[in-house]
């Protein structure tokens, strides 16, 4: 059997609203591990709840799926710990392959610098160099639609023009994952006509998606599966159609 690009075992993850408490808890975590402690990663401490609970998610290779659930359900935390962004309370996680996560495509972009240089520096982040750098940068400029201001600092793009370079900049970053969260609906029309068919191909080339949204359409046209978060754990879990149709009603 071919090895799964991620998979997640009984991955759980307790998340703290009040932000001095949360700092708190992180820095006794951390003092706690350095002078060889156990930390009790089940039990929770005042004002925690579990974002994520007991989520066992494997994907492999070319597989597009769909996490379903309403906000506050933990999609995002779990991308997040997908990505390797946040540490799991318990469980375990294993990558395989390079993990790209997608939460904000403004993220990274800095205003003073032109669209060519942003689109460089993330390249350059994402591990390109020399001239496959220089050929991918060709493919965004081209992709994006932004000839006219490639060479102008991003203060002057519209909130519109940022989202296109961002997504253009990760569709040609040879991802062997995808985690988009809500990130689909970007630009006009004629541009999120470009990213479907963009997100397509990198399918076809057995690039794996992990998919958020909350467009049933959208979902069923990218993802064969699907995974229904309630309160941080599984509600339901298989084919996207059925999956769907369980947290429409």
């Amino acid at each position: 059997m071919p090895q799964p690009l991620l998979k997640g075992e009984r991955l759980s993850k307790k998340l703290c609203p009040d932000p001095k408490l949360a700092r708190w808890y992180h820095l006794r975590r951390i003092a706690q591990r350095l002078g060889g402690y156990q930390t009790q990663a089940e039990e929770l401490r005042p004002r925690e709840f579990w974002a994520v609970r007991d989520v066992d998610l494997e994907i492999g290779r070319g597989e597009a799926v769909a996490l379903l659930g309403a906000n506050g359900s933990g999609k995002t935390t779990l991308l997040r710990l997908l990505a390797g962004l946040m540490r799991p309370d318990s469980g375990s996680l294993a990558t395989n392959g390079r993990v790209i996560p997608v939460f904000n495509l403004g993220a990274g972009i800095s205003p003073l610098l032109s669209g060519a240089e942003n689109a460089a520096l993330l390249l350059t982040i994402y591990g390109f160099k020399g001239a496959e750098l220089a050929s991918r940068l060709e493919e965004i400029r081209a992709f994006a639609g932004l000839e006219d201001f490639w060479g102008s600092p991003c203060r002057y793009y519209s909130s519109g023009m940022v989202a296109r370079l961002g997504m253009s900049a990760v569709l040609f970053s040879s991802p062997d994952v995808l985690l988009l969260d809500e990130v689909l609906a970007v630009g006009d029309q004629s541009f999120r006509r470009q990213c479907a068919e963009a997100v397509k191909n990198l399918l076809a080339k057995r690039v794996s998606v992990v998919l958020v949204a909350h467009d049933g359409g959208l979902l069923e046209t990218y993802c064969q599966r699907a995974v229904w978060l309630k309160k941080g754990r599984v509600e339901a879990a298989g084919a996207v159609d059925e999956v769907l149709k369980s947290y429409l009603r």
